[in-house]
């Protein structure tokens, strides 16, 4: 198997074709020291793995579980299918970056979180990335906008997307 050395590239997959999937892959397309290796997603990988030249793409997870030259895992699903994907991946042992929101209720959040525990888990956002949030935080830091005494930031998401609830942005303990 694969074994990471100061000399490679770390080997990730990137589970999703959505946003959140598009935006991490662009990132990663600049770092010298990871590359996108594999996609998986039921209907675009294969066009995604096209767009970006990623190496390998399947379209269930049991097949990507198959590479196992990976060295871990950027889960960016929508939050009803992230726990059943990342319970999977879990089995693997290898670091799994999970991008928010994790699941559709803060109680599944706990139960996922149980269950995975000893696995090298991590919650991403990939918006701390993106051009605006940079601008807000340079504008900020150059006290642009004056002394902030509170800020609040809540992006518009439509209860219903795509045939699939969106119940965790109603749930206020996310």
């Amino acid at each position: 198997p694969h074994r990471h050395t100061a000399m490679s590239k770390l080997r990730l997959a990137i589970i999703g074709t959505g946003w959140s999937a598009r935006t991490y892959t662009e990132i990663l397309a600049t770092q010298t020291d990871a590359v996108v290796h594999a996609v998986c997603s039921p209907n675009r990988s294969a066009a995604f793995a096209r767009e970006f030249g990623i190496p390998h793409w399947c379209c269930r997870i049991d097949e990507l579980a198959k590479l196992e030259e990976l060295d871990g895992f950027l889960v960016c699903t929508p939050p009803h299918a992230t726990p059943d994907i990342v319970r999977f991946l879990a089995r693997l042992s290898k670091p799994i970056l999970v991008e928010k929101p994790v699941a559709n209720t803060a109680a599944s959040v706990r139960s996922l979180a149980r269950e995975v525990g000893g696995t090298r888990t991590v919650v991403g956002l990939h918006l701390a990335c993106s051009s605006w949030f940079a601008s807000f935080r340079e504008a900020i830091a150059k006290g642009d906008l004056g002394q902030i005494l509170r800020a609040y930031h809540r992006m518009h998401f439509p209860h219903r997307v795509g045939g699939h609830e969106r119940a965790w942005a109603f749930d206020s303990l996310l």
